[in-house]
């Protein structure tokens, strides 16, 4: 999925956030995005980031494209 999502993003650049939830083998996930060279991952503000893990039961990693707007 990573895969098309990347092509996708290589032929129309664009911010892009990934959002993933529950992911069971975080390292693999790590290497698959560093090796696309298309996203890093993105730290929620602290207020948000503690929202998000008082209220949501579940681990989450977000990562956004490396976006660079023209101009």
């Amino acid at each position: 999925m990573i895969k098309k999502i990347t092509h996708s993003y290589k032929k129309n650049p664009r911010r892009l956030y990934l959002i993933f939830i529950e992911i069971p083998d975080t390292t693999r996930l790590d290497r698959i995005i560093a090796q696309s060279q298309v996203y890093e991952q993105f730290h929620v503000p602290a207020l948000q980031g503690w929202k998000t893990s008082w209220f949501n039961p579940y681990n989450v990693r977000v990562y956004r494209s490396v976006f660079q707007e023209k101009g």
